[in-house]
Order: structure tokens, then sequence, then C-alpha cells
């Protein structure tokens, strides 16, 4: 029975659009996958490893692998960021690495921005030997699809105070073809995705930090999808929290700085649509290092208090 669910997949996946964005509920913890502003805004280097496991319970189920390093000062005021993302759906593998450049723009004593886009390479591989199939003369299923490659373009836009955000991004902003554009039988691109966040920053007491997110997610063709999540920080050492797909799972979030430099986070989906009842729950892990920070700073529970931080250290030594 799984196999034909995922088969079926598979063929809804090759007939109307191949290449969609992984998934991450812990998004918030390094918003570079879907913003490349983001990359400019930390106060140190730092390298970031997060794997999710959807759908637990049914096989070729998909997985995501995602690797980043990014920058915020290497020349300037220029933020770089190299990230490298691994999809699996089944027979599909979508391997894509990526180039993020990004500047902050001051505007006014309390508010600032920053600019960023996105330069990406994707190589997408569908292996139909690997699939159960019921006839082996379907002409949908002759010919395995090996190394498509594309090139892309990506930007987005962070508004933010001491307290507040609000960003805009699209990390693809070409809808390329994977296949033959003649072919009868394919029709696979990438399509667009666009991300609207926002998010406010509570001081409920001296060591409880309360923030509120949310994150709008626009692909054409599909139903527009709301993400609500509330995250607490407390003793500038753990995280918990909680968060809302609409009409798709409830999440569970924790997290803890296992040092100044060591951040280690997990959360957990529970499916409350159809799929709840064969295909399982998803999981999420990811690793957080900041590189050599040049002196011991209060735990980030969000991005922009360090960036305050690094702009009054540099005034200071100017």
């Amino acid at each position: 029975m799984r196999k034909i669910i995922v088969l079926f997949i598979i063929s809804i996946y090759s007939n109307i659009f191949s290449q969609q964005e992984g998934l991450f509920t812990q998004y918030m913890f390094n918003p570079s996958i879907l913003n490349p502003a983001y990359t400019v805004s930390n106060a140190n280097p730092m390298l970031f490893l997060q794997q999710r496991t959807q759908w637990g319970d049914l096989e070729g189920a998909p997985q995501t692998n995602f690797l980043n390093f990014n920058h915020p000062s290497l020349f300037n005021n220029l933020g770089l960021g190299v990230s490298i993302v691994n999809d699996n759906l089944g027979p599909v593998n979508d391997f894509s690495s990526s180039f993020d450049l990004s500047t902050l723009v001051r505007i006014n004593d309390n508010w600032n921005t920053s600019l960023g886009l996105k330069f990406s390479y994707n190589v997408l591989n569908v292996n139909f030997d690997i699939l159960n199939i019921y006839n082996p003369n379907d002409p949908y299923f002759l010919n395995s699809i090996e190394d498509q490659g594309s090139f892309n373009l990506g930007f987005g836009v962070f508004l933010y105070s001491e307290e507040s955000y609000v960003g805009f991004s699209s990390p693809y902003v070409f809808k390329n073809n994977h296949f033959d554009s003649e072919s009868v039988l394919y029709k696979a691109t990438d399509e667009q995705h666009f991300y609207l966040t926002a998010g406010h920053v509570f001081q409920l007491k001296n060591d409880i930090k309360l923030k509120p997110s949310i994150i709008t997610r626009y692909v054409s063709n599909l139903p527009l999808q709301l993400d609500f999540s509330v995250n607490a920080f407390f003793f500038e050492k753990f995280i918990l929290g909680t968060s809302h797909r609409i009409n798709s799972a409830f999440s569970f979030l924790a997290g803890f700085y296992a040092s100044k430099n060591l951040m280690i986070g997990y959360s957990h989906d529970a499916e409350t649509n159809r799929l709840k009842d064969f295909a399982g729950n998803s999981s999420e892990f990811f690793l957080k290092w900041e590189i050599t920070p040049k002196e011991i700073i209060n735990p980030r529970f969000f991005w922009w208090e360090t960036f305050w931080f690094s702009y009054f250290s540099l005034l200071h030594l100017k």
C-alpha cells in the first residue's frame, strides 16, 4: 500500500510541477534557506546543519538535509553565505547549491533593513528503476531523468527594529523546465515560492522572552499555507515552543545552548490532515555553531539583538 501511495505522489509530482522547496518547522533559527537577506544579520560566522524526515511511516517519504555557512562581514557591510540542500522523495533526488550575498541599509534610529540575493544551481535526478512498477512498459516510467541542471536567482528583504521584524522573499524566481518542453509525458518546472514573515519580541520577565511569529507561503496551484508559532526563551539557555501549520500539523519545538557557541534543537510534527492515518509524523533536528565569538554574549534568541551589539561595538571602535 505504501509503495502505491508513493507511486501516486510521484505521478502527480511529475505531471504538475517538479521541484518544490524543502519544508522546515524550525526555519526561525536560520531563515537563510528562505531569505538570503538573513546572512548579514549575524554577529559571528555561523555553521548550521539541519535534517528533516517527513511522514516517518511512509516508505519513500520526503527527507531534506540543509548545510549552511555564512559570514556577516567579509567585505565591509556585505554578508556572504554558502548553502547545500539535498531533497529526496521516493525516486526523486534534488540537489541544490547556492551562494547568498546581502547588505545592511540603515533607515533611521529605530529601523533597519537588509537586502539579499541568492544565486543557485539545482541538479534533478529521478530513478524510476527503484520503483515496483505494475506495468514495466508504461511510457511514464521508461526513462529515468539524470543530472537535469538549472540556474536560478532569489531575493529577500528584512525590515526590523529591536522588537519587531517583517520579511519578504522568493528563493527561486525563475520557473525552469527540467524536461523537454515538447514532452507530452512530463510537465515539470521550478514553481515560484513567496514567503512573508513577521514576528515580535515580548520581554515577560528578566529571564523570559516570548516571540510569536507567522510565516505565509504562497505557491501557484497550491493553497496558501500559514504557520503560526510561539517560542519562549528561558534563562538565556533553553527554548520551548509550539507551531501550527493550518490544516496540516501541530508541532512541538525544543532547543538549548550546549555551550556559548553551540545550539541544539529538535521539533516533532503531528499531522492533522488525512495523511495522519497512514503517513506518520515528522521530525527535525539541527545544530548551530557560531564560530570564534570575540567575547561571550547572551545566547541569541532573536538575530537582530546581535546586530545591534555589533553595530555599536564598531561605532565605539571608530
